[in-house]
């Protein structure tokens, strides 16, 4: 569904950028889009549930671990998909902007 989504919001406004963190859960999501197309995207929800595209060159000096589909993780890489989780604002800071830079007074009421 977010596929889907995020797919067809990239046909009708061009490049979008997608990016999720939950630490209760450890699941973690970013994906770039443009024109429909997927640039870059992963996500971890106890399994890879999404990979497509080259990991970036931002992903790569965060550090962060994107693994395949068919990775079995044990409860040794724990620590390793924790990270993931809390560096997604840091991609996202480098991908686009920090989430934790914008302020809520610059957000349109509406």
């Amino acid at each position: 569904e977010c596929f889907h989504f995020l797919t067809v919001l990239s046909r009708k406004v061009g490049h979008v950028h997608y990016f999720c963190a939950n630490r209760a859960l450890n699941q973690h999501a970013w994906a770039i889009i443009d024109r429909g197309q997927v640039f870059r995207a992963y996500a971890w929800a106890g399994q890879t549930v999404w990979n497509q595209g080259p990991i970036t060159a931002a992903e790569r000096e965060l550090g962060m671990a994107c693994f395949d589909y068919t990775m079995r993780v044990d409860f040794a890489q724990r620590d390793v998909i924790c990270a993931n989780t809390e560096k997604v604002n840091a991609l996202a800071n480098r991908w686009s902007i920090d989430p934790a830079a914008v302020a809520e007074t610059t957000w349109v009421k509406g």
